[in-house]
C-alpha cells in the first residue's frame, strides 16, 4: 500500500530555479518548515486554473485601478487585480517547475530550455467574458485567503520585520531578473538556431520573432510575458502579502502540528479519528476471485470449512488450483507433447522450414491470413494478447494453448497506427483439441504427477515436486521416451504454473462506503458484501477475513435461426484473503543530516550539528527535536519507509533497528550508492549521517498525522474567509467593457 496523501518534506538538492517570492521569508523566530513550505505551495496551485485567464482583465484596462479585487477588514492588505494577477502566473510557472522536477524531466543540463518553454507556453491571452468570471469565481477561496489571512495574522503574533518586507521584495526582484535573464537567452538561443520548438511543432524563428520575445528591464518582461500593466510596485505588493501570508499560516500549522503531539509521539486518538472519518484513504481489502461455469466446483468451494481463517484460505486455493490445472491440461498437452497434435505441430514445422511469410505462402501452408484488424475484432483472449503484445515483432510465430478450446498457431505481420487506433495484419489457424491422456512416455500417473507439482510449488501441499519448469534430460540420457518425457513435463508444468498463479492472483480493492440501490447490478452486490453498508436498518459489517460469496448470472441467447434460446449460468466466487487492512509497516518520524568528505571532517561536521539538537546541556525531544532538525535544514519526514533509504543501508539499519526509542539520535557512518550525473552508472561513497528517531510509528498513522493537519488548516482557512468576497463590481465592469469591445 502507498502513502496516501502524506507529504514528504525533502530537503535533498534540487534544480536551481528562479526564486519565488515567498521561498526567503523567514520568520523572526523560527525559517518556515519544509512540511508547511510544501502544503503552502499545494494551496497556491489552486490559483494556476485562472492564471492566464485572469491577465485578460488588463486587457480591458481594469487592472489599472488600484481599486481592490479583495478587500481588507484593516485596510492594510488590499489584494488589487494587478497583484492578485502576477500572484496567479507565478503560481502557474512554478507549478509546472515543481511538478516537472519532481518526474525527473528537468535537470540541471536541461532546466533553462524548461523554463523558456514555461515562460512561452504561459504567456497572456485574451478570455471571453464567460471565462473571466469563470476563472474569479474558481480562485475566490485562494484570492479572499490571501487577505483574510494577513488581517488575523497579528493574532497569531505574526507580523513581518522591516528586514523581511525588504527580503520579500529583493526576492520577487531577483526572481524577476532571472526570468528576464531566461527570455532573453531562450529568444537569443531560438534566433542562432533559426527555429523554434521541435518536432512537428517545430518552427522558423525570425528577427521579428526575437524582437517580440526579447526583454530587457522587468516591465518589459512583465508586459510581454505576464500581462499588460502590471508594475514591478504590483509585484512588491504582492510579494508583501504572500510573505505574511506565508508566515502566518506556518504560524498555524505547526501550532496545530504541536496540538497532535502529546508525551513526544503522535497523539493516537487523533489519528484514529481521521483514520475512521477517511476510512477510504486507509483500508483496504484483499480478496480471490475466481469466475467459472462448473456448478459443482462452486457448491465445493462453498462448502470448504477448517479450524482457522488462513487453513480455509488455503484450502480454497488448492481446490481452485487444482480445478484450472485439470481444465488447462489437455490444451498444453497437445501443445508440448511430442505428436500430441499432429496438425499444429506440422504446421508450425512448415512455418518454421519454409521461413516465408507473404500471404500467399501462409495461406498456402493452411492458416487464414488477416489484415488490419482491430484487437476487439480478435475474439479468442488468448490469442488477443499474444498478437497485441508490445514485445511482438514481424513475422514472429508461435502456438497458442487455449483450454477447452483448441492450439492456435498464429503468425504476426505487422501493426499499424491509424487515428490513434491499432490495426493489426496477422495470420492464424485453428487446430481442434486430440485426447489427451493421464499417463505419457513411461509415467503413467503422468497428469497426476504435474498437478501435484504446482500444488507443491505453491505451498498448497506437501509432497515431491516431480517436475519443474526448466528442467532438461541429462546430456547422458539415452532413453529417447524419457528425453520426451521431461522436456515435455518441463515445458508443461511451466505453463501449467502460470495459468494456476494467474488465477490464484490476490486482488484488492480500496475501501468504499457502499449505500443500498434499488437497482443491484452485480458490482454493487460484490461491494456491498465485501465493505458493508451504512444505511440505517439495513448497515451492515464489512466482509471478514475468510468469508466467501457467490454471485450467479445467467445469460439468455437467441437462436440465429430463430428456433430458440440458450441459456448459460456464470458463478463468480469471492474469499476474503485480509478485510480491512491496514498498512501497518513501519514507518520513521524523523530525518537526518548527510556529511561527505574526508572522515575527519564528516565527524566533526556531525558532532556540531549534533550539539545544535541539545538545549541546557539535555537533549531536545519531541516537537522541539522536530523543530530543531527542521531549522538545521535536514532532510526530514513524518513516515519514512524503509524503501526512502533503499540507498543508505547504514542510515536505514540505525534507524529501522526495533530496539531504537523515542528521540534518539547517533553518528552513524556508511556506504551510500551515488548515481553519475553523466551516466548511467552508480559508484559507493564514504558518507556519515547525523540520523534522529523522533518515533517509530506505521505507516498509517503517518499519513493520518499528514491529514489531520492539513484537514484542521483547510476548516480553519474556511472560517478566516467568511465575510470576504470578490469585488463583483468591477466583474460587472469588466463584462460591460468586452460587451462594448465586441460591439
Amino acid at each position: 500500500m502507498g502513502k496516501g496523501n502524506r507529504n514528504r518534506l525533502d530537503r535533498a538538492e534540487a534544480v536551481t530555479e528562479p526564486k519565488k517570492t515567498s521561498a526567503k521569508v523567514k520568520k523572526a523566530r523560527k525559517p518556515m518548515s519544509k512540511t508547511l513550505k510544501v502544503t503552502i505551495a499545494c494551496a497556491l496551485a489552486v490559483l494556476i486554473v485562472c492564471g492566464i485567464v485572469v491577465s485578460a482583465l488588463w486587457s480591458n484596462g481594469v487592472f489599472r485601478s488600484r481599486t481592490p479585487l479583495v478587500k481588507s477588514t484593516t485596510g492594510d492588505y488590499n489584494l488589487t487585480k494587478a497583484s492578485a494577477t502576477y500572484l496567479l502566473w507565478e503560481s502557474q510557472i512554478n507549478y509546472m517547475i515543481n511538478l516537472y522536477t519532481q518526474w525527473g524531466i528537468i535537470n540541471s543540463s536541461n532546466a533553462s530550455s524548461y523554463y523558456g518553454n514555461f515562460l512561452s507556453n504561459n504567456r497572456s491571452t485574451f478570455a471571453t467574458e464567460d471565462a473571466v468570471v469563470k476563472a474569479l469565481n474558481q480562485s475566490k477561496d485562494s484570492l479572499t485567503g490571501y487577505v483574510a489571512v494577513c488581517d488575523i495574522a497579528d493574532t497569531l503574533d505574526v507580523t513581518l520585520t522591516r528586514e523581511e518586507i525588504k527580503e520579500a521584495k529583493d526576492n520577487a526582484l531577483t526572481a524577476l531578473n532571472t526570468w528576464v535573464s531566461i527570455a532573453e537567452q531562450t529568444a537569443l538561443a531560438n534566433l542562432q538556431s533559426g527555429s523554434k520548438g521541435s518536432g512537428d511543432s517545430k518552427v522558423a524563428y525570425t528577427q521579428k520573432d526575437y524582437r517580440k520575445d526579447t526583454c530587457s528591464s522587468v516591465n518589459e518582461f512583465l508586459k510581454k510575458y505576464v500581462s499588460p500593466g502590471i508594475t514591478k510596485q504590483d509585484v512588491m505588493d504582492a510579494a508583501v502579502i504572500a510573505a505574511l501570508y506565508n508566515k502566518a499560516l506556518t504560524e498555524k500549522s505547526e501550532r496545530i502540528e504541536a496540538s497532535l503531539i502529546e508525551n513526544g509521539v503522535m497523539t493516537a486518538e487523533a489519528l484514529e479519528k481521521y483514520r475512521d472519518n477517511n476510512k477510504a484513504d486507509f483500508f483496504s481489502t484483499d480478496y480471490l476471485q475466481y469466475v467459472t461455469e462448473d456448478a459443482e466446483l462452486i457448491e465445493a468451494l462453498k462448502n470448504i470449512t477448517a479450524d482457522t481463517e488462513d487453513e480455509k484460505i488455503k484450502e480454497i486455493k488448492k481446490t481452485i488450483a487444482t480445478a484450472v490445472a485439470e481444465k488447462v491440461y489437455p490444451a498444453l498437452f497437445n501443445k508440448h507433447a511430442t505428436g500430441a497434435n499432429a496438425e499444429a505441430t506440422e504446421l508450425y514445422n512448415k512455418i518454421k522450414d519454409g521461413g516465408k511469410f507473404t500471404e500467399a505462402d501462409l495461406k498456402g501452408y493452411g492458416l487464414d491470413y488477416y489484415e488490419s484488424k482491430l484487437a476487439e475484432d480478435i475474439s479468442v483472449e488468448k490469442v488477443k494478447s499474444w498478437i497485441t503484445d508490445s514485445s511482438r515483432e514481424a513475422n514472429n510465430y508461435d502456438t497458442i494453448a487455449v483450454a477447452e478450446d483448441g492450439i492456435y498457431v498464429a503468425v504476426f505481420i505487422s501493426k499499424e497506427t491509424k487515428d490513434s487506433k491499432d490495426y493489426y495484419t496477422y495470420a492464424l489457424k485453428k487446430c481442434d483439441l486430440t485426447d489427451a491422456p493421464d499417463g505419457y512416455s513411461g509415467d503413467n500417473d503422468f497428469k497426476k504427477n504435474l498437478i501435484q507439482s504446482v500444488l507443491v510449488k505453491l505451498e498448497l501441499v506437501e509432497g515431491e515436486e516431480v517436475y519443474k519448469s526448466g528442467d532438461k534430460p541429462s546430456e547422458d540420457e539415452k532413453d529417447e521416451a524419457k528425453k520426451e518425457l521431461l522436456t515435455a513435463a518441463a515445458a508443461i508444468v511451466g505453463d501449467m504454473n502460470a495459468e494456476v498463479s494467474t488465477a490464484l492472483t490476490v486482488k484488492t480493492d480500496k475501501y468504499q462506503a457502499e449505500k443500498i440501490k434499488d437497482d443491484k447490478d452485480e458490482r454493487d452486490e460484490y461491494l456491498q458484501w465485501l465493505f458493508g453498508t451504512e444505511e440505517g436498518d439495513n448497515k451492515a459489517d464489512p466482509a471478514a477475513t475468510g468469508d466467501t460469496k457467490v454471485i450467479e448470472k445467467t445469460e439468455t441467447t437467441s437462436s440465429t435461426e430463430g428456433s430458440g434460446s440458450s441459456s448459460k449460468t456464470t458463478y463468480t466466487f469471492y474469499v476474503v484473503v485480509d478485510a480491512m487492512t491496514l498498512d501497518d509497516d513501519t514507518a520513521i518520524w524523523g530525518g537526518y543530516l548527510k556529511f561527505t568528505g574526508d572522515e575527519e571532517t564528516r565527524k566533526k561536521s556531525a558532532e556540531e550539528a549534533m550539539q545544535k539538537l541539545y538545549k541546557d546541556g539535555a537533549q531536545l525531544t519531541g516537537i522541539e527535536l522536530w523543530r530543531a532538525l527542521q531549522e538545521l535544514g535536514a532532510t526530514v519526514d513524518y513516515g519514512f519507509e524503509s524503501s526512502d533509504l533503499s540507498s543508505m543501508t547504514a542510515l536505514s539499519d540505525w534507524l529501522f533497528d526495533d530496539s531504537r526509542s523515542s528521540s534518539t539520535m547517533a553518528i552513524v557512518s556508511g556506504k551510500e550508492k551515488e548515481s553519475s550525473s553523466s551516466s548511467t552508472s552508480t559508484s559507493e561513497i564514504d558518507v556519515t549521517y547525523l540520523a534522529v528517531l523522533i518515533e517509530q510509528t506505521e505507516c498509517w498513522r503517518a499519513t493520518a498525522f499528514s491529514g489531520c493537519i492539513s484537514e484542521q488548516r483547510d476548516n480553519w482557512l474556511e472560517e478566516c474567509r467568511k465575510g470576504y468576497d470578490l469585488n463583483y463590481d468591477l466583474i460587472e465592469k469588466i463584462t460591460e467593457t468586452e460587451t462594448d469591445a465586441e460591439s
